[in-house]
């Protein structure tokens, strides 16, 4: 990947915690010195690892993810009103495609900042494929 910044969703960072497919991948853009991801994509990657009862810690996964390089982007006033009209935008192609898929908050939160920034966004939802966000470029893991 260019020299951009590297957007990581939740879906990555759990891939990552949890050593699933593609883990190494993850480790490697972790440790480029450009890989980000949002509050919402912290929490929820926090959450996932909760409930699948994985014994790790806050500190733990903090720990982990901070020593790979990991930053947070914040979320903006204009993120919000991006997010509003990507959340729009998928469920018309939800409703032309006749697909089950959705963006939630947290999906729609990494592609606003993502289109911010004018980073990759790495990911494992294969529903964003269906999506064409101009200025944003998704890598699938898997």
């Amino acid at each position: 990947m260019d020299g951009r910044p590297i957007l990581l969703d939740a879906s990555a960072l759990v891939i990552l915690l949890l050593k699933q497919k593609g883990w190494h991948a993850v480790e490697q853009l972790l440790q480029s010195g450009r890989a980000v991801t949002t509050v919402t994509g912290l929490a929820e990657a926090f959450n996932i690892c909760r409930t699948r009862h994985t014994g790790f810690s806050r500190a733990d996964i903090w720990n982990t993810l901070e020593s790979l390089g990991l930053s947070i982007e914040p979320l903006t006033a204009d993120d919000a009103v991006e997010i509003a009209y990507l959340q729009e935008y998928a469920e018309k192609v939800v409703k032309e495609r006749n697909h089950a898929g959705n963006l939630s908050l947290g999906d729609a939160c990494c592609l606003a900042v993502g289109k911010r920034l004018g980073a990759v966004v790495v990911a494992s939802d294969g529903f964003w494929d269906l999506l064409q966000i101009h200025g944003v470029e998704i890598f699938q893991l898997r």
